[in-house]
C-alpha cells in the first residue's frame, strides 16, 4: 500500500508499506516515508505513519508486528518512530558503491 499527499497536482509526501500474510509470521513493513523539504516539520510524516498503522489494524487484524527502518542520521523520522512506540531492534549497515568503479571491476 502507498499513500500520497498532494498540494494541488504536486506530490508533497508519500509513504509505502508492504504486508505479508502468507509467511509464518504475519508482518507489516513500512518502507520509505518522504516529505518535500518545504512541507517538513508540519506533522505530515507522523500523519502518514499513523494512517498506515490504522489501515493495517482495520484491514489486516492478524498481523503480528509492524517494522520500520530508517537511517540513523535521520533524526526527524527517528524521533517520530520513538514517539509512536517503535523500539530499536537491530542496526543494519548499508554500503554503497560507485557504479562506474563496480562496472570497471566487472569488465576487467
Amino acid at each position: 500500500m502507498s499513500i500520497f499527499l498532494y498540494d494541488g497536482d504536486k506530490i508533497i509526501a508519500f509513504s509505502g508499506t508492504y504486508y505479508s500474510d502468507d509467511l509464518p509470521v504475519r508482518d507489516v513493513h513500512t518502507g520509505i516515508t518522504g516529505v518535500r523539504k518545504n512541507y517538513q516539520r508540519q506533522g505530515i510524516a507522523t500523519y502518514l505513519k499513523i494512517k498506515t498503522v490504522n489501515y493495517y489494524l482495520q484491514n489486516h487484524e492478524s498481523f503480528q508486528y509492524i517494522a520500520t527502518q530508517n537511517a540513523g542520521s535521520n533524526e526527524g523520522i527517528l524521533k517520530i518512530n520513538y514517539e509512536l512506540g517503535f523500539k530499536l531492534d537491530r542496526i543494519v549497515e548499508k554500503y554503497e558503491g560507485d557504479l562506474k568503479g563496480i562496472e570497471k571491476l566487472l569488465y576487467e
